[in-house]
């Protein structure tokens, strides 16, 4: 009891929480990786009953939706005018969680330079992630306001996973 007592004064609400989640730039590091597989075991496989977990992390890669050098690499230069907003509005969404998904290694080299639509037929099709298959279904298009409302989804969950009410 005491532990609890003392983890619940110190620990952050959720609305705090929720806001430093979706505000927050993630890492392409194993942590990242964590908090998505975190994700994808509690929310997604849950819901859809299945078992795939990142287990080896060296096979996993993190996926950025709209990729990190959308404004910087010319071969991106579709995902720019797609994008439909500035540099700088670009940059502070591009490592938000929601422009961040699971994918196999060898996949995510394959979808790396690829339009959302031709990412969205490799999330849909060939991917185990829950979490990577939903965002087609989803999302129809993908923009600053869907990073924003994905950002928000998934700092839901995580606050669903680590609520104190859950420790």
């Amino acid at each position: 009891d005491y532990l609890r007592r003392m983890a619940e004064s110190r620990a952050p609400n959720d609305t705090i929480m929720m806001e430093r989640i979706v505000n927050r730039e993630f890492k392409n590091n194993d942590f990242t990786k964590y908090i998505l597989d975190r994700i994808e075991e509690e929310h997604y496989m849950k819901t859809g009953g299945r078992e795939k977990t990142v287990g080896d992390r060296s096979t996993v890669d993190i996926e950025h939706i709209a990729p990190q050098r959308a404004f910087s690499a010319d071969k991106y230069s579709e995902w720019k005018r797609y994008l439909n907003c500035t540099e700088e509005e670009f940059n502070e969404y591009k490592k938000r969680l929601g422009n961040l998904t699971l994918l196999q290694d060898s996949l995510n080299q394959t979808a790396s330079d690829n339009p959302y639509e031709q990412k969205c037929n490799i999330y849909r099709n060939n991917t185990d992630f829950l979490m990577t298959q939903a965002i087609p279904e989803d999302y129809d298009e993908w923009s600053l306001d869907n990073i924003r409302d994905r950002s928000e989804k998934m700092a839901e969950i995580i606050c669903e996973v680590w609520s104190m009410e859950n420790v």
